[in-house]
């Protein structure tokens, strides 16, 4: 009996499907420092900011618990916290573009590539969002410190 219940685990140990870990890169190519504002209830909270250097990017591995599957990007940028219904990107405190959240608007989602919540950027195990230099030309000017 002790043989067979051995067996059985071993069976079911080795029948399960070990997933890679899933990798999330976010990188900055636009040409100046940018930050990363969560936005809660049309309201952003700064003190959750990430800064990320020109030419830098931020590098995240997951892997998957039971009953989890993928990361989105603003639980990647802001250490799990996914409250976030919008994020702002500033550039070098002087530029700005806000992006809505897919579950407030998704086929509004759906119609920006740009956007950080864009589902397309990613692939089954590995996420690359680049800010690029278009986003820099493309953001609105804040005429002075966005912040």
């Amino acid at each position: 009996m002790n043989k067979l219940l051995l067996f059985l685990s071993f069976v079911f140990l080795f029948s399960c499907e070990r997933k890679p870990p899933y990798h999330y890169v976010i990188k900055n190519e636009s040409g100046v420092d940018i930050v990363f504002i969560p936005y809660e209830n049309d309201q952003p909270i700064v003190a959750k900011k990430v800064m990320l250097k020109n030419n830098r990017f931020i590098d995240k591995r997951f892997i998957a618990s039971a009953g989890h599957e993928r990361l989105t990007m603003d639980e990647v940028l802001f250490d799990h916290y996914n409250e976030a219904t919008h994020i702002e990107i500033v550039f070098n405190n002087q530029k700005k573009v806000l992006y809505e959240g897919c579950h407030i608007d998704f086929q509004n989602c759906l119609n920006n590539p740009r956007s950080i919540f864009y589902y397309k950027f990613n692939d089954d195990y590995n996420s690359i969002y680049t800010v690029t230099a278009e986003d820099y030309q493309n953001a609105v000017d804040c005429n002075g410190n966005c912040y």
